[in-house]
């Protein structure tokens, strides 16, 4: 998987997420893909690394201490 560009199969693996559930994203244009041939998809691991890293969430303790350091510029 060292790559530029990964298979359905590699870029599911990569992402830990079933197959079918990277067709649906790619169907529904919430991940980007090419499809040189018409019918191969294919994934440039940038963007699947950009993806992942876009559907971040904070944890608590980091939403707490922003939400503090924010009362504290306000005042």
């Amino acid at each position: 998987m060292n790559s530029k560009y990964l298979t359905l199969e590699e870029a599911a693996e990569l992402l830990r997420i079933c197959k079918s559930t990277l067709y649906k994203k790619t169907s529904l244009r919430e991940i980007p893909f090419y499809k040189p041939g018409g019918k191969l998809i294919l994934f440039r691991r940038e963007d699947l690394e950009r993806f992942l890293e876009t559907n971040r969430f904070e944890s608590r303790d980091a939403i707490q201490t922003n939400y503090l350091d924010n009362l504290n510029i306000t005042k």
